[in-house]
């Protein structure tokens, strides 16, 4: 892939620039010390269980393909509103405050606690702490310094657009900035073709020209180059590509001043 000038740079936002798993089992465990003091229950054993049951009742809804398509996973279900005129997000914002509530109550009963008020109570909780709990990488803000101004910088990540905008303003990062592309405003997601062809009109330059950068190896750093994108992969934990042979590797997002 040929080396020229950057002048954009797509940035995934999901354990690229924040956290978001163990942000989501942090929440989750904060949640389960209600329940802990009221039915006795052992929050890291509620916190599997939740997210057990989660997952086998998200696999069992009719927009399950959709979901997938767009990246919205069964953890991040448990909070979000769903905003948007999708039918798929239509039918996921009448069914959120269910799927919610059984998570909760079929967890608790997985732990003997029959408690359908507790299982409200901690459905209703966990969208409260989740919502105020957010945790970027120590430099993130450091390099999105450095670049403000001197490329054109956007957002390109997939989920839900409501919760993933939140994430983004919440955690302090939405004014570094120049665009957002959520997967589901378009109804692909990374590493789909369409998905970056849209940031690649929402760069305004040649994929040439931009860099994604990402921790995803398939979908942030696989897709990107079969558009050709110069892919980054943000390796933190020392993975092996397989397949995908990314045009660099990175440890650490300074690092990213080296290809500038």
């Amino acid at each position: 892939m040929v080396r020229t000038a950057v002048q954009a740079i797509l940035f995934d936002l999901d354990e690229t620039l924040i956290l978001e798993k163990p942000i989501a089992i942090r929440a989750l465990e904060q949640t389960g010390q209600r329940a802990s003091a009221a039915a006795g229950v052992r929050p890291p054993e509620l916190r599997d269980r939740v997210l057990e049951r989660a997952g086998e009742l998200w696999r069992s809804t009719p927009v399950i393909d959709y979901c997938r398509r767009v990246g919205i996973s069964s953890w991040e279900g448990l909070w979000p509103g769903f905003a948007g005129e999708d039918e798929n997000l239509a039918w996921l914002r009448e069914w959120a405050p269910t799927y919610r509530f059984e998570s909760w109550s079929r967890a608790l009963k997985d732990l003997s606690v029959d408690d359908k008020k507790l299982a409200q109570m901690l459905a209703d909780e966990f969208v409260e702490t989740r919502t105020g709990l957010f945790e970027h990488f120590p430099e993130t803000t450091e390099i999105l310094d450095e670049l403000n101004g001197t490329v054109r910088l956007v957002l390109a990540t997939n989920g839900a657009s409501d919760l993933q905008r939140l994430k983004l303003e919440t955690s302090g990062l939405a004014g570094y900035f120049d665009d957002v592309l959520v997967s589901a405003d378009i109804g692909f997601a990374k590493p789909h073709p369409i998905f970056y062809e849209k940031a690649i009109r929402l760069a305004g330059v040649g994929p040439e020209q931009i860099l994604m950068v990402g921790d995803n190896i398939r979908k942030d750093v696989g897709g990107a180059q079969a558009a050709g994108i110069r892919g980054i992969w943000v390796n933190r934990k020392d993975r092996e590509p397989g397949e995908v042979q990314p045009f660099a590797e990175i440890g650490n997002l300074l690092e990213l001043r080296d290809f500038l």
